[in-house]
């Protein structure tokens, strides 16, 4: 079966498009999961923290932070890969 340049165009960009998304969407999945937490946490919401609740809540930022830092540069290259592999095969 013999695909027409129209159609080559579309499932290229489809699939790229995909890729983008579930690249984000991880991102966005970490970032509300961080916001979840936070909002549920009920520290900040007092008028004064103890030392062992502020060095609880800086090592979440810490977990989180590395989680986002790995996810982004490590799917930005799969993605890149990815996106170019596509270009590749989809001519």
């Amino acid at each position: 079966m013999k695909l027409t340049n129209n159609t080559k165009f579309f499932i290229r960009w489809f699939m790229i498009l995909l890729v983008i998304g579930v690249y984000l969407g991880k991102i966005l999945l970490i970032a509300l999961d961080f916001g979840v937490t936070i909002k549920y946490k009920g520290s900040f919401y007092e008028k004064s923290v103890s030392a062992e609740a502020c060095k609880a809540i800086a090592e979440l930022y810490e977990g989180y932070f590395d989680q986002l830092l790995v996810v982004s540069f490590s799917w930005a290259l799969i993605a890149m890969v990815l996106i170019l592999i596509i270009f590749k095969k989809v001519r």
